[in-house]
């Protein structure tokens, strides 16, 4: 009697499938990449919208300054607002030199003419040569103020500023203009206390 050799039991489509893509190196490395951009994908959906948005953002953002440089960046994103602003103050053409760097050397910054309620776009830590500050009437806030560091005159002059506490940490401050202001002459009184050597005009 003559033995028959063992046959094998027949593979499944799925088992057929993986030695046929696994055992050629590019279907082996297509199959890898597939699988990682699968999961990728698996937790970009996972992720809440405001992620999303903030990643997306961020890298904008990132691409622009690596593209532009921080002061072109700076200048791109700023308000027409702002932007008038620094024309006044800058005498050179840096637009068309495109010498964005001299943003950050103005030495005098006037808001006056303006309706401008914020300071946050100087507030970056960027503008330390900053000595003369001029409020607008609508000016509201000065959060940030304390990053320019250089201040040696301030005018909040007929402003809707109601409190200068955030003045007393600027090391450089001299002269400080606070008429028709609705600041609490309490406050005016601490910062006299704090800071004797500054002179207050109310």
């Amino acid at each position: 009697m003559v033995n028959k050799p063992e046959e094998n039991p027949p593979k499944s489509i799925t088992e057929a499938l993986i030695e046929i893509l696994w055992v050629n190196p590019y279907r082996k490395a297509l199959v890898i990449t597939g699988f990682v951009l699968f999961c990728v994908y698996s937790i970009w959906n996972s992720l809440p919208d405001q992620i999303k948005t903030d990643l997306i953002n961020s890298s904008s953002k990132h691409d622009k300054e690596v593209a532009y440089g921080p002061a072109e960046s700076f200048w791109i994103n700023l308000s027409q607002e702002w932007k008038i602003i620094f024309r006044e103050q800058l005498t050179t053409s840096f637009e068309e030199s495109k010498n964005f760097d001299t943003i950050f050397s103005v030495t005098e910054i006037d808001l006056t003419g303006s309706k401008i309620q914020d300071i946050k776009p100087i507030s970056n830590g960027q503008f330390n040569q900053v000595s003369d500050l001029y409020a607008s009437p609508e000016l509201s806030s000065i959060e940030g103020i304390q990053n320019l560091k250089n201040l040696y005159f301030v005018d909040l002059s007929g402003s809707k500023i109601q409190s200068i506490s955030e003045l007393k940490s600027l090391p450089n401050l001299e002269r400080l203009n606070i008429q028709n202001t609705n600041i609490p002459k309490d406050e005016i009184s601490t910062f006299r206390i704090y800071r004797p050597d500054v002179k207050i005009k109310e």
